[in-house]
Order: structure tokens, then C-alpha cells, then sequence
């Protein structure tokens, strides 16, 4: 790394050294790719959350900050595996934007987590727990919110999946109301064509009978049963 990056990376570190000494911060490599880590807590008064905190991984390769940000990793051990997921994407994907060549962007990103993003990327229903009412410092009425620990997140799953599986959706329930009706329209059909079959073996059973006796009244023989299937058959 230049000079200059070496001086950037220092002077983070110094500040973050500063804030986050009482909150498990530590260099890991001091060479580049330097590393470390420290446990982020939020400062904004209105942080519902009953966390201790986000344990963050730093990585800062020699070529920061002339060219390439840093990225960063969340590593909650208190948090479900999908949850340090999406917070590190989140984090990865904000710190491209905020990133200018030849800029520092740690303490931008620090700021944008504080004040927005953990709060909003907290709020999702997949992970959180419960939720209370209770009295703040200043006398007004704030909901809180408790997160589920990794064993609760995979307990929930798992009784998610027992229920899907015990109970088909809305969707399977009409694909099986749909399959049903095309059955019944198929046997339907099927009657319907057995029934045209009978039909046509009828009325060719009957044709057959008439010309018979056609050809047995104009031969003579036997004319009086000629002339009553005849006569049946017109009556039919």
C-alpha cells in the first residue's frame, strides 16, 4: 500500500480504537490485508432492539482506500446464521455506494449502520421473537423488541415445516380441487361417449331388423312378423 493508505488505515484505526475500546476491539493482522474486529453498538436513542450489540469483521486490502473498500462481516454468534447473512450483504452493498477512490469510508458506513441500517434491517418479522411496551428515560411509551436466538429461529422453522407438511397450502388444496374436477369431467365425458355407442348399436340393431323384414315381406315369407317390426320400429 502507498503512504497515504498506510496513513488512512492508521487514523481509523486510532478512531475506532477510541470508541469501541470497551467493546471487544481488536486487530487480528496489522500487515495488510489488515483485520479486525469489534462489537458494534448502537447510539441512536430510539433503538428498539434488545441486542447486545453486532461482532463486525473488518478486512482492508493494501489497495484501500485508492481503490477498493474494505468489506465487512457480521459475525453475531446470538444472531440466526440467516440473519449475519443479510447483514453483512447489507453492509457489503452499502459500503459500494458510500466508497469513493482515494476516500476513507469506514466511519461513513459506521454512521449510515448507527442511525438506519440496523434498526431497518432488525425489523423483520423472520427474526424477531416478541415485542413489549416500557417507559423510557424521557417518560414516553416505547415497544421493544426481543430477536430469536439461532436454536429458537431453527425451532420456528422446523414447526413451520411440521405445519406446511400436515396442512397443505392454498395453493396445493386447489391444485387438488382442480385434479378433482378433471376427473369427474373425464368420467363424465366417458359416460357420455358409452352412451352415444349404445345408441348408434341401437339404431343400427333396429335398421338392420327393418330391412330384414323389408326383404322377408317382399319374398313372402312370413308376413305378418315383417309387418310388426315394421311397425315397432316406426313406433320407435
Amino acid at each position: 500500500a502507498g503512504g497515504g493508505g498506510v496513513v488512512v488505515v492508521k487514523k481509523e484505526l486510532q478512531l475506532l480504537r477510541s470508541k469501541y475500546q470497551n467493546y471487544q476491539f481488536k486487530v487480528i493482522r496489522a500487515n495488510f490485508p489488515v483485520r479486525f474486529c469489534f462489537r458494534f453498538v448502537s447510539t441512536d436513542e430510539t433503538f428498539a432492539f434488545d441486542i447486545d450489540g453486532v461482532l463486525l469483521y473488518f478486512d482492508v486490502p493494501d489497495t484501500y482506500p485508492a481503490s477498493t473498500p474494505p468489506s465487512v462481516t457480521a459475525s453475531e454468534k446470538t444472531f440466526p446464521a440467516g440473519l449475519n447473512v443479510k447483514l453483512t450483504n447489507a453492509l457489503t452493498e452499502q459500503t459500494k455506494k458510500l466508497f469513493m477512490p482515494g476516500m476513507p469510508v469506514i466511519q461513513g458506513l459506521l454512521l449510515w449502520f448507527d442511525k438506519t441500517g440496523l434498526a431497518n434491517l432488525l425489523a423483520d418479522p423472520v427474526y424477531i421473537d416478541n415485542s413489549y411496551i416500557c417507559d423510557t428515560i424521557s417518560g414516553s411509551s416505547q415497544r421493544r423488541y426481543t430477536l430469536l436466538s439461532p436454536a429458537g429461529f431453527e425451532e420456528r422453522e422446523s414447526a413451520k415445516a411440521r405445519s406446511n407438511s400436515s396442512h397443505p397450502t392454498a395453493k396445493a388444496a386447489a391444485e387438488e380441487a382442480a385434479a378433482a374436477e378433471a376427473a369427474a369431467e373425464a368420467v363424465n365425458t366417458r359416460k357420455a361417449a358409452e352412451s352415444r355407442v349404445r345408441e348408434e348399436a341401437e339404431k343400427a340393431k333396429l335398421l338392420e331388423a327393418q330391412q330384414q323384414a323389408e326383404r322377408e315381406a317382399a319374398e313372402g315369407a312370413n308376413p305378418t312378423r315383417a309387418i310388426n317390426l315394421i311397425c315397432q320400429n316406426n313406433t320407435r
